[in-house]
Formats: structure tokens, sequence, C-alpha cells
């Protein structure tokens, strides 16, 4: 065999390998039909892994995180770090899915009920179906290494964490007619007592 040939050979297949492996877009890598569990690992580089549902970054960004994360009303984002080395961020999704560890029962993950937290709950049946055996709160700032990140707000997942903050906003105190109506007075008064100093 010509060694031309085998070099151009062994080109072709080292770019279809790598580039099974290489997603750099810098878009956000689609969780796959056949995905049954909260998250699920791909990779930005035959060495950098990352995870669907997070930005593999271009290579332009040589020496930072590869793998970013934004939680969306979809997934929220696990962080971790061994010392000060942060690791690839990684997509969470919401929802119910086997318990890969324990044969015949269920986690699910969701917001929590109140306040911007998430939680991850143990139950003993698939579907996640039975009482509840164990939750588990998952923390929003660092601890031990690792933190949540999400868009909840009051057991609600959103789109952008600027609408979660929107939502968790105390709405403005309502002014009656009778109220309005005296302040509207009282500015015209001011007014007129400005003027008449002038």
């Amino acid at each position: 065999m010509p060694r031309s040939f085998f070099n151009l050979f062994f080109f072709h297949v080292v770019v279809i390998f790598y580039s099974s492996f290489a997603v750099q877009d810098g878009k956000v890598t689609p969780f796959t039909k056949a995905n049954k569990s909260y998250q699920e690992p791909c990779a930005c580089t035959i060495i950098d892994s990352c995870w669907s549902g997070s930005v593999c970054s271009p290579l332009e960004t040589k020496g930072q995180l590869m793998c970013k994360c934004t939680p969306t009303a979809a997934h929220l984002c696990y962080d971790a770090k061994t010392g000060e080395v942060e690791q690839p961020e990684k997509a969470v999704l919401f929802g119910c899915f086997a318990d890969t560890t324990t044969a015949g029962q269920s986690r699910k993950v969701m917001c929590s009920p109140t306040g911007q937290g998430t939680q991850l709950v143990q139950y003993p049946q698939l579907e996640c179906k039975g009482t509840a055996t164990s939750t588990l709160l998952l923390p929003p700032a660092w601890k031990d290494g690792m933190r949540y990140r999400s868009t909840c707000m009051n057991g609600k997942a959103y789109a952008t964490a600027a609408a979660a903050t929107a939502a968790g906003s105390p709405a403005p105190s309502p002014v009656s007619a009778a109220t309005a109506t005296a302040m509207t007075s009282l500015a015209l008064a001011t007014a007129a007592f400005v003027a008449a100093m002038m």
C-alpha cells in the first residue's frame, strides 16, 4: 500500500474520530434522545470532558474553563472544584429518573417549595412513586467544594435568573383611588406654593 494513501487514510480516521468528540462551537450541546438520566457526559475535545446541556467554549479560550453551564427552566448547574481548580460545569435535568445505583428506586431533581434552592428526593419505587425516603437539599453557595446554581423561585424554575428574581420580588402595594387623588392634590398644592414663592 503506498505510504501516501496510508497517510491520507490515517488522516481521515483521525479527523472522524476527533470530530465525534470535539464540540467547540460555543452552543449548548443537546441531550441525546437515548438519555434516561438527569446527566449525560459528552466531550469538548478528546481530552476535555463536558456534559450535555452545557456549552463547550471555542478553542480560543484555551486556559479557561471550557465546559460552562447556564441554568434554565429545564436544568440546574452543578459546579465542583478541587482546591481552586474548577471542574467542568454539569447540567442536571429537572424531573424524575431511575436510580442507577439502587435497582427499583428513583430520584427526582426539583426546585425547593420555598426560596431559591433545589433538592434531590429519593423514592422507593420507579417513576417517583411511593413515600419519599429522603430529601437532600442542594447548596446554592460553595460548600465542601460544590454548589448548585438554578433559576428556581418558590417551587418553580424560570427561563433565566432575571425572571426568577422578578418572580421573587414583592408586588408593589396597591394604591387606592382616594389615596391617589389625595397625592395628586398635594402635588398640585405644593407646585402652586412653590410658584407663588418665586
